[in-house]
C-alpha cells in the first residue's frame, strides 16, 4: 500500500495567513459586517404595542366627543328650563299691565258716572 503524505500543514495558522484567506474568502464579503437585526418577537411585540396606543387614543377621543356632546345636551336642557321661565315672568308682567291699564280705565269710566 501507497501512503501519501498530507501536503497541508497541520499547524496553527499565522496572523497573515488568517488575513490572506479571510481576503479571497467569498464568505467574508458577504457575512462581514455585523447587523441588529430584530427579532420577529421585537417586531410583534412593537406592532402590539402601537396598536394598543392607537386603540387607547381612539378611546380618549371617543370618550372626549361623547363628554361634549353630554355637555352640549345639559346645556341645552338648561337652556330649554331657563327660557319658559323668563317667558313666564314677562308674560306674567305683560299680562299683569295690561290688566291694570284695563281696570283703571274702566274704572275711571265709572267713577265720571
Amino acid at each position: 500500500t501507497l501512503l501519501v503524505a498530507p501536503q497541508s500543514r497541520m499547524d496553527v495558522l499565522t496572523t497573515d495567513e488568517i488575513i490572506g484567506v479571510n481576503a479571497q474568502s467569498s464568505l467574508i464579503k458577504k457575512y462581514n459586517e455585523t447587523m441588529d437585526r430584530e427579532s420577529a418577537y421585537e417586531i410583534l411585540n412593537k406592532k402590539l404595542e402601537e396598536s394598543v396606543k392607537l386603540a387607547e387614543k381612539e378611546k380618549q377621543l371617543q370618550q372626549e366627543e361623547k363628554k361634549i356632546k353630554q355637555e352640549e345636551r345639559e346645556r341645552k336642557v338648561k337652556d330649554k328650563k331657563q327660557k319658559p321661565m323668563i317667558d313666564k315672568t314677562t308674560q306674567h308682567q305683560i299680562t299683569r299691565t295690561i290688566i291694570n291699564v284695563v281696570e283703571r280705565g274702566l274704572m275711571g269710566l265709572l267713577k265720571k258716572r
